[in-house]
């Protein structure tokens, strides 16, 4: 990405932050409407490096939420559909699609390299756990992404600790599930909006995208804030 193209968020964050922000190598683990606008937030802060995982191909009914899909990218691969709009805003970068589905027999195969944030936007809850795990025995910073869908009105997204969520039911599953594999603490982004009951997911088009904004905010100022503290340590 031209410097040009940075000069906005130079003015906000500074050169150094900005630097650090080239320098970094992020992981998008499920790029559907929630991982596709934290891919989108993250590029367009000028993040140099990036490792998109997901298995599944671009379907029309995606086309109502998730940025990568167009009309254009039906049928293709997420990953690889991800991988050309990041190189379209930022030609500069470097990325890694991975056209396959993460679980815990193959976590440590597809992030093998280093690796300096996780977005965890995987709606399988096993695969989150385990993806969630994966990340703590390397000491990777994750941030994971509750429930999105069945919400109607426009939420209120935060970031906290998941074992204190409210009113989240994909939270309190996750909860359970990583007290029994004996994680003490993930960062997550959720509402205290209640789902509507429906038959299946429903979605709209802007509550997966402010809750993938908001998580993307969150990397890239953890990734500023950590190169602050190193500067000042």
């Amino acid at each position: 990405m031209k410097r040009e193209a940075k000069s906005r968020t130079v003015a906000l964050l500074g050169d150094d932050a900005v630097n650090r922000l080239e320098n970094a190598r992020v992981a998008v683990v499920g790029l559907g409407g929630v991982g596709g606008h934290v891919l989108e937030t993250l590029a367009r802060a000028g993040v140099g490096s990036f490792v998109l995982v997901d298995g599944d191909n671009v379907e029309e009914s995606n086309l109502n939420r998730q940025i990568i899909a167009t009309v254009d990218t039906l049928g293709k691969s997420k990953a690889e559909a991800a991988k050309e709009r990041v190189l379209s805003i930022n030609p500069l970068a470097d990325v890694d699609a991975v056209t396959q589905r993460l679980t815990a027999a193959n976590a440590d195969s597809i992030l093998s390299g280093n690796t300096d944030y996780i977005a965890d936007c995987i709606d399988s809850l096993p695969d989150k756990v385990a993806l969630v795990c994966f990340a703590e025995k390397k000491g990777i910073p994750i941030i994971s992404a509750c429930g999105a869908g069945n919400r109607s009105g426009l939420c209120d997204f935060e970031i906290c600790d998941v074992y204190k969520t409210q009113y989240d039911p994909l939270a309190r599953k996750l909860r359970s599930m990583l007290r029994t594999a004996g994680v003490k603490k993930l960062d997550v982004c959720y509402t205290r909006e209640l789902p509507q009951k429906t038959a299946g997911v429903a979605s709209v088009p802007y509550n997966p995208a402010l809750c993938g904004i908001k998580m993307g905010g969150h990397i890239v100022l953890s990734l500023a804030d950590k190169l602050h503290r190193d500067k000042n340590s």
